[in-house]
């Protein structure tokens, strides 16, 4: 991969002056095509570094590659490398940097994904009322149509670890109530197969949820909420929450 990006930044040769009289010189458009994309090409790789540099934790890297990035003129490249900054931010625990990106990515683009990262900075940052608006009008965008609810499980489900984390067990009910849907909708629970769907983890998720079960006001309902799962997963998952339930006990 990187010879290959060597290679684009390679020295070119400069452009001759009649091939740039001719407005309609083939020659010409051809040439500017392939400048045009040699460039498209070494941003995009430029991005995959920046994204590996956040997958390694190493935040101020990836960021100093993000703000190269953002030089370019291409916006959906921007709004790719903003969302690779936000994250370094977020998970730094910078929350009011994160903020502001992921504000400005969600302006823009109306996304319940978008808006779900605004959200949960927003929470972090000590605003709340505002995060939790945040992520019911990101999830109103989603609320009726099924398959979204499934591709859209992240948001779900980073709502859903916000109200654990804030303590808001009635509204945490309702956003365990949707994830529970898919889960049962796919049955398996390996970790792999989820992954590859984009589903948060099945673990992960019964985890996050012993928290209900551990509130009384709630626990005979997740109980209740519990037994549908394990009728329509796999016998790793049913295994798993048996197991949970006999330690939380």
């Amino acid at each position: 991969m990187l010879n290959g990006l060597f290679n684009l930044i390679r020295k070119k040769k400069p452009k001759k002056i009649e091939h740039i009289e001719t407005k309609n010189d083939k020659s010409v458009n051809t040439e500017i095509r392939n400048d045009e994309n040699e460039k498209s090409v070494i941003q995009k790789s430029k991005l995959d570094i920046a994204s590996n540099y956040l997958f390694l934790g190493e935040y101020q890297k990836a960021i100093i590659e993000v703000d190269n990035i953002l030089k370019n003129n291409n916006r959906k490249l921007q709004l790719d490398a903003l969302k690779i900054k936000g994250f370094s931010f977020y998970r730094m625990n910078e929350f009011s940097q994160s903020e502001k990106i992921f504000s400005e990515i969600a302006t823009e683009t109306n996304l319940p994904a978008d808006l779900g990262n605004f959200a949960q900075s927003l929470i972090y940052n000590g605003k709340v009322e505002k995060g939790i608006e945040t992520f019911e009008k990101a999830l109103s965008l989603i609320k009726d149509d099924k398959s979204k609810i499934k591709t859209e499980s992240y948001l779900i489900f980073d709502y859903y670890s916000s109200l654990i984390f804030l303590k808001k067990y009635e509204k945490a009910f309702e956003q365990f109530k949707l994830l529970s849907e898919v889960y049962k909708s796919y049955s398996i629970t390996d970790t792999m197969f989820l992954m590859m769907r984009n589903i948060p983890t099945f673990n992960t998720f019964i985890d996050l949820s012993l928290e209900l079960y551990k509130n009384e006001k709630f626990k005979i309902k997740t109980e209740i909420e519990f037994e549908k799962i394990k009728s329509k997963i796999d016998k790793y998952g049913k295994e798993y929450i048996e197991m949970k339930i006999k330690n939380a006990t």
